[in-house]
C-alpha cells in the first residue's frame, strides 16, 4: 500500500522520477484535468498560490501541480492558470520512501 502523504513528501523533495504528459495553460474557469479526464485526487497539498494533488486513474500514479495564477505578473491580473500532469515512476530501484522499504 502505497503512503500518499509520503510520496508527496518525496516527489517535493525529488525522490521520485516523473514523466510529464501535460503542460498547458487554461483560462480560469475551465475545467481543470482532474475534473475532466477521469482522475480520482488521493491527496492534496495547496497552499494560496499552487495546487499540488496526488491522483489515480486505474493502477497509474500522478502528480499534479497547478500554479493559480499564471499571469499576475505579466498583465497584473489573474485570468490563467498553469497546469502541469505527471506520470510518477516507481520502480525496485527508486529512492522514494513511499514504498521502497
Amino acid at each position: 500500500m502505497i503512503d500518499y502523504k509520503q510520496l508527496m513528501k518525496d516527489i517535493l523533495d525529488k525522490k521520485v522520477k516523473l514523466e510529464l504528459m501535460l503542460d498547458r495553460a487554461i483560462k480560469i474557469g475551465s475545467q481543470n484535468i482532474t475534473s475532466e479526464s477521469g482522475f480520482l485526487e488521493v491527496y492534496e497539498l495547496s497552499d494560496s498560490e499552487k495546487y499540488r494533488a496526488i491522483l489515480t486513474r486505474g493502477d497509474d500514479i500522478y502528480y499534479s501541480e497547478t500554479e493559480l495564477c499564471a499571469d499576475m505578473q505579466q498583465n497584473g491580473s489573474c485570468t490563467y492558470r498553469y497546469e502541469q500532469i505527471y506520470k510518477v515512476i516507481l520502480n525496485d530501484n527508486c529512492k522514494c520512501e513511499c514504498e521502497c522499504k
